[in-house]
């Protein structure tokens, strides 16, 4: 009789005693491409009634790559009550790499550690066109061994460009300090009659991406000490404190040639009046004569 308790008790008891059975699957793209949106749909059933702790997201082999926080969720499950859903992220940009990705979720347990108890991983990859890097070249001499930003009026100014990439559709564009503008086709060399800040703007493209750069540099009328003092010149075309013509012409040539017309002006115009009192001067003394 003891033995028939016994048996009818483990019977009654067994399935507290049995561990849930918990089954994930993952469904996601094998691949990733620009202006994709990054998701995947998961399902979490078990063949227990019981209320489950879970969490999702995803992980790439880019320790840069933006990735979302990990998702954490409470939900009951059990025969015939699955979890079902979806997980969706950003789209793909020209800020992703290409690199192998996982989707990942897991059931964890309720308490403080959150041990792991199930988890699940599927593999996906995001695929994105090859990065290139231009860089615009303003120099003295044709080989572009000696770079600067500072010309003197008829000196030859030789323009060209350096690219990790080729076959690139290049776009330049030269803006005069009076705003008249003409594109340029690189490597070009031109010499300047005009002084003042001159800005060169290129473009380059590929099947897929877009890069900008621009430079300034300035044409002026006589040979400077110029001072490459760091931090000192900033190539805002603001002539600030620190700043004059002869460590950042760039952004004081304008304001010295301003301040020089200043001068001018003021000098005409103390002689008009010195001029006008002459007169009056000597038109009442030819009077009273």
């Amino acid at each position: 009789m003891k033995k028939i308790l016994l048996f009818v008790a483990l019977l009654l008891f067994f399935p507290f005693l049995v561990k849930a059975k918990i089954d994930i699957s993952i469904d996601v793209n094998e691949e990733f491409s620009l202006g994709d949106v990054i998701n995947f749909d998961y399902t979490i059933s078990s063949d227990k009634q019981e209320d489950i702790t879970y969490r999702y997201y995803y992980a790439c082999s880019d320790p840069s790559a933006m990735v979302p926080p990990m998702q954490e969720s409470t939900a009951e499950v059990g025969p015939g009550q699955s979890i079902k859903e979806s997980f969706d992220d950003l789209s793909v940009d020209e800020n992703f790499k290409t690199q192998q990705c996982e989707a990942i979720v897991e059931v964890i347990n309720q308490d403080q550690e959150k041990e792991i108890i199930q988890s699940q991983r599927k593999e996906f990859s995001i695929k994105t066109p090859e990065f290139f890097t231009i860089d615009l070249n303003i120099c003295k001499n044709q080989s572009c061994q000696e770079e600067t930003k500072v010309f003197l009026i008829n000196e030859p100014v030789y323009f060209d460009y350096n690219s990790d990439k080729e076959n690139l559709d290049i776009t330049t564009t030269l803006v005069y300090p009076d705003g008249e503008s003409e594109n340029l086709i690189l490597p070009d060399q031109k010499k300047f009659q005009q002084e003042g800040t001159y800005l060169i703007k290129l473009t380059a493209k590929d099947e897929t991406r877009q890069i900008e750069e621009q430079e300034r540099f300035t044409v002026i009328k006589e040979n400077v000490n110029i001072k490459e003092t760091q931090g000192v010149c900033n190539n805002n075309q603001i002539c600030e404190d620190k700043e004059d013509s002869a460590n950042c012409p760039t952004d004081c040539v304008r304001k010295k040639s301003q301040s020089s017309n200043i001068v001018y002006f003021a000098a005409a115009f103390v002689t008009i009046i010195i001029l006008i009192i002459g007169f009056i001067l000597i038109w009442k003394i030819k009077k009273k004569s």
